[in-house]
């Protein structure tokens, strides 16, 4: 196929031109080449604890979201076959 990768679903930002911006947008110019992806960016300012910590809240708010939707796949009719085998929980 002519399609490259979709782009990543989730960003951590440290500041508006470091690296991992950067390479985001650089991959993001050809992103359309492919069907687009729900994505999240997340920016941390590491000089303001109060944006840090509504950065994390909002990533475990994104990682709850993800694990009850990997839940619901699982019990969805005909994902048999896609279904990782989990231990139960005492």
């Amino acid at each position: 196929m002519d399609s490259n990768p979709p782009l990543p679903c989730l960003l951590a930002a440290f500041s508006s031109g470091d690296a991992v911006v950067g390479c985001f947008d650089d991959e993001a110019q050809t992103a359309m080449e492919t069907t687009p992806q729900p994505n999240l960016i997340i920016p941390l300012k590491l000089s303001d604890p109060t944006g840090i910590q509504q950065g994390f809240r909002t990533l475990g708010v994104v990682c709850d979201t993800l694990a009850a939707a990997s839940r619901l796949i699982d019990l969805m009719p005909g994902n048999e076959d896609g279904v990782i085998a989990r231990e139960e929980q005492p």
